[in-house]
């Protein structure tokens, strides 16, 4: 059967041979030993065990060294904010009597203690016990993370106009084209010098884009498997 990667401490004479490996799931210690008492079953009525589904998210970002996070896109501090949101989310949107449960066993990120990693990434186990949780975790746990990673600080007074009409703010792209997206924002005095260093007057796009990508230089990569 398939082995779990724990270095076992049982010191039972069929202990593991293999350092790093031991036979702890359920499935091989019905191989190792048997049930008690021998010869009987057990079960109960209704659901006896729930649908196991995987979650990964990796937060990419950029790294520095320790003593400027200001030069940086720390992940770390996002992948933190995630692990406790997580949690609320189980808890506030979920039926206790149709629970779910949520457990992350994998948080991992950077190398050494003043150094500001360029990604941090996180594996759960997700459980739930009836189809419609389980559907609903699907659209909830992506939906979380897209909120997380992709705020946008910016203020504009249009707000005021969707207060009293329904509305749609859409973003109208004013970047010169071939320009550097890693330059000077607006707001800037050297917004157009810097992107199109000795054109100022070069055009803007001629038609209108929706951006939708990358906000502050944070991206996010969910996996939700069944």
């Amino acid at each position: 059967m398939d082995a779990l990667p724990l270095r076992e401490r049982t010191g039972v004479e069929f202990s593991s041979r293999i350092d790093g490996a031991m036979h702890a799931c359920g499935h091989d210690l019905h191989v190792l030993i048997t049930g008690a008492p021998n010869g009987q079953f057990a079960s109960s009525a209704g659901t006896l065990t729930s649908a196991s589904d995987g979650l990964t998210v990796t937060v990419h970002g950029a790294g520095e060294h320790g003593f400027a996070p200001h030069n940086a896109q720390d992940p770390v501090t996002v992948i933190a904010e995630m692990v406790t949101a997580l949690q609320v989310l189980v808890t506030r949107q979920f039926d206790m009597f149709d629970p779910v449960v949520l457990s992350i066993g994998l948080l991992q990120a950077g190398t050494k203690r003043n150094i500001i990693p360029e990604s941090a990434r996180l594996e759960a186990t997700v459980r739930s016990y009836t189809p419609q949780s389980r559907e609903k975790l699907a659209r909830v746990v992506p939906r979380l993370r897209e909120g997380m990673a992709n705020p946008l600080s910016g203020s504009e007074d249009f707000s005021r106009v969707l207060q009293q009409v329904s509305g749609t703010l859409v973003f109208l792209s004013a970047v010169p084209r071939k320009a550097d997206a890693a330059a000077a924002f607006n707001h800037s005095p050297d917004y157009l010098r810097r992107r199109c260093p000795g054109r100022r007057n070069r055009p803007v796009h001629p038609a209108g884009a929706v951006t939708g990508g990358r906000v502050g230089g944070l991206g996010v990569t969910t996996i939700f498997q069944p």
